[in-house]
């Protein structure tokens, strides 16, 4: 029989084995920044896998609405944004296939769906800061 300990240093070796193979290097790992309050349970770290990606649409969608209003984005961004979301969905969807199964698989899409949305906000955040310093 393993014992509590064991089994929990187990999880966080997976889950950091996990993050490694779902955020790519060069990308800040989510978790790592996750408050104490994520507790190392499958049901917590998928709700704080939800919430952390609330709050990474509602930056990016802030981000956006502000550089529209100031003039940096057309109106077609909004078409441009539904593609991007369908896209990472599908990314999503690819990368966390082979735990579709499982507990663990809304923690791995919430982790593809929270690196991709922080990816697109640098990604726009550049961009912009390039057109206004041409």
């Amino acid at each position: 029989m393993r014992s509590i300990p064991r089994v929990t240093a187990g999880l966080a070796l997976a889950l950091s084995a996990l993050v490694a193979w779902t955020v790519p290097a060069s990308a800040a790992n989510p978790v790592a920044s996750w408050p104490a309050s994520c507790q190392l349970t499958q049901t917590s770290l998928n709700l704080c896998a939800s919430k952390y990606l609330t709050i990474a649409n509602t930056q990016l969608h802030a981000w956006l609405n502000r550089e529209r209003a100031a003039g940096f984005l057309t109106s077609d961004i909004n078409a441009v944004e539904r593609q991007w979301e369908a896209y990472r969905t599908a990314e999503c969807t690819m990368t966390s296939r082979r735990y579709q199964n499982g507990t663990i698989y809304p923690l791995t899409f919430g982790l593809c769906e929270i690196t991709m949305t922080q990816a697109r906000i640098a990604q726009i955040r550049d961009d912009i800061a390039a057109l206004k310093n041409p």
